[in-house]
């Protein structure tokens, strides 16, 4: 506070010497002498002449006869009484005035200490504004990084508005096009970012975004708007909704406080939307997420066209987990562009509108997966070799896909453990050789066109669980070997040109191992069954 200020409740008395109203301008003489410098003394002593008793001329200005000598003392006493009197008077009138004065004083003190107060309280609060303002504006600047500053307050400044405005422009997926429409996805995205910078909270004690943080919400605004209550080809405005869940989206908060979405540090590793009423399209924006690393989209109305809306899946190379199936992909075959997913360890397209041949192309390089469902689609083609091949692959699922060719592929595939491929057009014997894969224990490969006998090699298959080979052509009769199959729980045989009895050893399965389910063609012609659950594939 200023030095020199003089606060409202300081005040000051009247001067001590101050003069009453009743002043008196006449000479007032002590001893002969007066205030105007006359010896009156002096006059008397020459009212007459002292040689000659003569008295002076009339006309003298200093002549004072004995009688006007006699009247001008008299006046000179009631001037100095009267001068006497007035100053008493003056006197009580200055200690009346300085009594009430101080009284007044007295009864406003109280009022004055609380408004001193209100004006200590008020200068403190506007100092903490003043530093905390300060504070703020320090802490957005930092030149030597390629951060942004967190807005000031409730207004986001236009330097920082045309700056996220840059980092955003410099990763467009069509260089910036995007944004001419104002009505795009991406411009709603764009401009939902800048206004969600605005006020943000702190993500450190520097509160400023990264780039990389400023372009992971920007794709995940992107991928809101193209997908929230959004008609496409197939499905028209009437017919849709919007999202089933999104809590939090498009607001202030962390991205892990996003529905079905899970970052560290504002960075997207994961999100599953899995079946909740997503439509539009899935879009390019997604590949911005540098660390994402699980895509679950699987479940919902999406379509995504041509080369335009599936070769980019590529593009997502921090990938370990891909899952968009039973939606609206159409395209030829499988993108090869997927070969490009090189971290990949569960893909799954199925039913998709995926058409055409598989090609080595796609899976090339997918060494490191281990789970892959492309059922449902209509690919007219055979398994790949390279598919076939995969090193690690564990689980595969190509139910409805359309399969053609041998079912020989089956020995490339030497650590998978499930097997499902029903309802294809798969051709040929069950091989021998599939004795070497000890590690399968889920085989089902029902209605599809094998033929030949079941090989007695089966017996070896130690591992297996499940076994389904319903509704094919086999022919013969079920091999005693199988009897070595302890683990198996459910073993379906029906739907094949089997005959001849099962074994008593596959009966024992029932009462001395695991074996709960057995079906086969049994009664009239078909096979003798004394243990199964079901004579045809049809009642079980």
């Amino acid at each position: 506070q200023n030095e020199n200020y003089i606060p409202p409740y300081s005040f000051h008395k009247p001067s001590a010497n101050k003069t009453g109203s009743k002043m008196s301008c006449m000479p007032i003489c002590s001893d002969g002498i007066c205030s105007n410098g006359i010896n009156h003394s002096e006059s008397r002593d020459i009212e007459t002449n002292s040689i000659n008793d003569t008295p002076l001329i009339d006309n003298d200005p200093s002549f004072v006869s004995k009688d006007e000598a006699v009247e001008n003392e008299k006046t000179k006493i009631e001037v100095e009484n009267v001068a006497k009197h007035s100053k008493e008077e003056d006197d009580k009138t200055t200690d009346d005035e300085e009594s009430h004065e101080d009284d007044d004083l007295e009864k406003t003190a109280p009022v004055d200490k609380r408004r001193r107060n209100i004006f200590i309280a008020s200068g403190v609060f506007v100092a903490l504004i003043l530093i905390i303002v300060l504070a703020t504006t320090l802490g957005g600047k930092d030149d030597g990084d390629k951060s942004i500053a967190a807005g000031k307050g409730d207004k986001y400044t236009d330097d920082n508005e045309a700056a996220v405005d840059k980092a955003i422009r410099n990763v467009a997926i069509f260089g910036g096009k995007e944004f001419e429409d104002k009505e795009s996805y991406q411009s709603k995205a764009l401009a939902w970012l800048k206004e969600d910078t605005s006020g943000r909270r702190r993500l450190s004690s520097t509160g400023k975004w990264s780039e990389e943080q400023l372009i992971q919400r920007y794709a995940l605004a992107s991928l809101y708007y193209s997908t929230f209550y959004v008609p496409n080809l197939y499905f028209y405005e009437h017919e849709i909704g919007g999202w089933i869940e999104d809590e939090n989206w498009l607001t202030k908060k962390g991205c892990d406080d996003w529905y079905g979405v899970t970052c560290t540090d504002d960075i997207v590793e994961k999100i599953v939307l899995y079946e909740n009423g997503l439509t539009g399209s899935l879009p390019r924006e997604v590949s911005l997420l540098s660390s994402l690393n699980h895509l679950d989209v699987g479940a919902n109305k999406l379509f995504n066209y041509g080369a335009e809306g599936n070769e980019w899946l590529g593009d997502m190379t921090s990938l370990e987990k891909f899952s968009y199936g039973e939606n609206y992909f159409d395209y030829d075959g499988i993108p090869t562009q997927i070969s490009k997913l090189t971290n990949l360890v569960e893909y799954d397209c199925s039913y998709t509108l995926y058409h055409g041949p598989l090609k080595d192309e796609a899976f090339a390089g997918l060494n490191k997966l281990k789970m892959l469902d492309i059922s449902g689609n209509e690919f007219n083609s055979s398994i790949p070799d390279t598919l076939a091949s995969l090193p690690n692959l564990e689980r595969l699922y190509a139910m409805e896909a359309t399969l053609l060719g041998s079912f020989e592929f089956v020995t490339k595939m030497q650590v998978i453990k499930e097997m499902w491929v029903d309802y294809n057009g798969i051709d040929g014997m069950i091989p021998p050789a599939i004795e070497q894969i000890k590690s399968l224990n889920s085989l089902s490969v029902g209605d599809n066109r094998l033929s030949g006998p079941i090989p007695k090699e089966m017996g070896k298959l130690t591992n297996l669980v499940q076994l389904w080979l319903y509704d094919n052509s086999l022919t013969g009769s079920i091999p005693e070997e199988v009897r070595a199959l302890t683990n198996l729980e459910t073993l379906y045989f029906s739907g094949n040109d089997i005959s001849g009895a099962v074994p008593d050893g596959v009966c024992n399965l029932k009462t001395d191992a695991k074996l709960e389910k057995l079906v086969v063609d049994c009664g009239g012609d078909a096979v003798t069954c004394k243990c199964c659950d079901s004579c045809d594939y049809e009642s079980s």
